[in-house]
């Protein structure tokens, strides 16, 4: 039988330039520790500072002239929400009208890229009377809707125009 009260757990003492090497250890790895958490709290998206979630703006209708090319007007914001390599989607196009950026994936939808924005114009379709609801949505490069936004197109011819605005209720 073995007896354990007779043993003494004895504490071995470090000594003092090895306690010192491991008081510099503890406050660097603190601080390391503390530059971590700041800088994940500062960064865009987290902590305090949240990312905007990006926006669409576009009127809510659209007027052409049958056949002209016109700018086609769309903006997005705020800029750090807006992908480097994203896309804008636009479903419901009219299939004769066309756009002078981009390219076509099934008829009425288009791809632009979002650098193309500013340069975008529409060719309107030759035929007056064209009315159409579009969808613009903005994709992430992997194709991830992120926003969308909703218009009408009208395509009108200048008679149209000038006999509706010549009522000021009508315009």
């Amino acid at each position: 039988m073995s007896n354990t009260n007779g043993l003494v757990a004895l504490r071995a003492s470090l000594p003092p330039r090895q306690k010192k090497l491991h008081l510099y250890l503890l406050a660097l790895t603190t601080f390391a520790w503390l530059a971590v958490v700041l800088a994940y709290s500062l960064s865009p998206g987290r902590g305090g500072r949240p990312i905007a979630a990006p926006a669409i703006n576009i009127g809510p209708f659209i007027v052409v002239l049958p056949g002209a090319e016109t700018p086609f007007p769309i903006q997005l914001g705020p800029q750090e929400s807006i992908p480097a390599r994203g896309w804008i989607r636009i479903a419901g196009l009219p299939v004769l009208a066309t756009l002078s950026e981009g390219y076509v994936t099934q008829p009425g939808v288009w791809k632009v890229p979002v650098g193309g924005l500013p340069m975008l114009k529409l060719r309107s379709p030759p035929i007056e009377g064209v009315k159409a609801d579009i969808t613009i949505a903005l994709l992430s490069a992997d194709d991830v809707v992120l926003t969308e936004a909703r218009s009408a197109l009208a395509v009108m011819p200048t008679q149209d125009l000038t006999a509706r605005c010549a009522d000021a209720t009508a315009c």
